[in-house]
């Protein structure tokens, strides 16, 4: 076992989480030699959801394992209500015609990657075509939903969007129930045409008895291995869960992914997190896919300059920072 895992116990749990069946019975074993489900933080919590599921070929004692369970229910419970919370207002998006993309945690349950017990949803973040965002904000805000810190439909468009690439919208019964609304998929990427092979690709699938558009698995994990450096929980783990079901699909076109990738500019952020989940025996690429993973150049030169010029840290300014450290 490397010296980074034993230094390291939420690596250990991450590899009991997404590794193949004896690398991950090795890495619970580890993590259990020095914690106790009882102490876990909220980071390890979201991975044990999907550890729950593996108690067998973990080799999970008697004793936790009614523990794990129990994690496993409270993600499902916590997971359902936020989904059912939001679905009036999906909809009455479905009933005005406006078209809606579920994006990341929500997208995977919908579009059957993962179970609500395996994976935690903070909120539902939904994307809708720009000439419709303005009919999407009148709909939530019709239905009490507020947008944090802007109070009318002016503000919103003259203070939100203009700087932010999604906004949040809190439920009127419950403000920690939230709907994301995107302008953009991801916050990189905030030109007209940024999403347009994302719509191309998406296909309808149900969320409860809702129809909902959901996005390719190429695109879903491209967003998701871009998210993970631009998220704030830049410590989290759990990303890896989500890009190991999508990598692992037995259809995935690689070359797709990989021109997403290029697309959206990512292509060195992509390329980080893909070996850290082929390090950690999670995903075995083809030997096309591999060459073309080897075949992305590093930027150094481009991350050097952008520090020297950048007066502030914005999020593309410490995604390709991390990136440059690992």
């Amino acid at each position: 076992m490397s010296p980074s895992l034993q230094r390291n116990p939420r690596e250990a749990l991450l590899q009991a989480a997404v590794s193949g069946p004896e690398r991950a019975a090795q890495g619970w074993a580890e993590w259990t030699a020095g914690r106790e489900i009882d102490q876990v933080n909220w980071d390890e919590l979201r991975l044990l959801g999907a550890i729950a599921r593996r108690s067998e070929e973990l080799g999970v004692g008697p004793a936790k394992r009614p523990r794990l369970e129990g994690i496993r229910r409270f993600i499902w419970a916590g997971t359902q209500m936020k989904i059912a919370a939001a679905l009036p207002v999906l909809r009455s998006l479905a009933e005005r015609k406006i078209p809606f993309a579920l994006l990341k945690g929500v997208a995977l349950i919908a579009g059957g990657f993962l179970t609500p017990g395996e994976r935690f949803v903070r909120d539902v973040d939904i994307l809708v075509p720009r000439g419709r965002l303005a009919e999407a904000v009148e709909t939530l805000l019709d239905a009490g939903w507020q947008a944090e810190r802007y109070g009318s439909l002016d503000e919103i468009f003259s203070l939100g969007f203009p700087r932010c690439h999604a906004l949040g919208f809190g439920s009127p019964s419950n403000p920690d129930d939230e709907i994301d609304l995107h302008l953009s998929a991801v916050e990189l990427n905030r030109f007209v045409a940024s999403d347009a092979a994302l719509w191309s690709h998406a296909v309808e699938r149900k969320l409860f008895v809702l129809t909902a558009l959901v996005p390719a698995a190429e695109h879903l994990l491209c967003i998701c291995l871009m998210h993970s450096y631009l998220s704030d929980r830049p410590d989290a783990l759990d990303w890896a869960i989500d890009a190991t079901v999508l990598a692992k699909r037995e259809d995935f076109a690689w070359p797709l992914f990989f021109e997403e990738s290029r697309r959206r500019g990512a292509e060195v952020l992509v390329r980080e997190r893909i070996r850290k989940l082929v390090d950690l025996g999670a995903v075995s690429l083809p030997e096309s896919a591999q060459r073309q993973l080897d075949g992305i150049a590093g930027e150094p030169a481009f991350i050097r300059e952008f520090e020297s010029l950048s007066s502030r840290r914005s999020q593309r300014h410490r995604a390709f920072r991390d990136v440059n450290v690992e």
